[in-house]
């Protein structure tokens, strides 16, 4: 399957604080979930940068966010489902679930394991990722 530009603008999610300033993106990677950083979360939830590496607890503060190309006026709810704290040399990541469906046309995009010591340059790892 073959994905365009349009696709992957499709996927993209903007996340916000609880002003409701953008802090941040995700990517919509399975039907009601998206794909995040935690330190995103972490200012989405109003932890100051500088306490980022001690905050180790899932956050059960739910999170806003919109896919802006699609609905930039329906925000979303979600909620953290899977949670890799911050940290330097590890970690970073957060799977929220979605409490409301994401717009008809959202389309989630392909993940695809790739490590950076497998390519030595930017476009041989777009290279293996378009080939897989």
């Amino acid at each position: 399957m073959t994905f365009s530009v349009d696709d992957y603008e499709k996927a993209i999610t903007r996340i916000f604080d609880q002003k409701g300033n953008t802090i941040g993106a995700g990517f919509l990677v399975a039907p009601g979930y998206v794909l995040t950083c935690a330190h995103v979360v972490l200012q989405a939830i109003g932890i100051e940068k500088d306490k980022f590496a001690e905050y180790e607890g899932q956050p059960q503060k739910q999170i806003s966010l919109d896919f802006h190309v699609l609905a930039s006026d329906q925000p979303i709810q979600a909620e953290v489902v899977v949670w890799l704290p911050y940290r330097l040399d590890s970690g970073d990541v957060a799977a929220l679930k979605l409490l409301t469906p994401e717009p008809d046309e959202a389309m989630p995009i392909p993940l695809v394991e790739v490590s950076r010591k497998d390519v030595s340059s930017q476009e041989e790892l777009n290279i293996k990722r378009s080939r897989e």
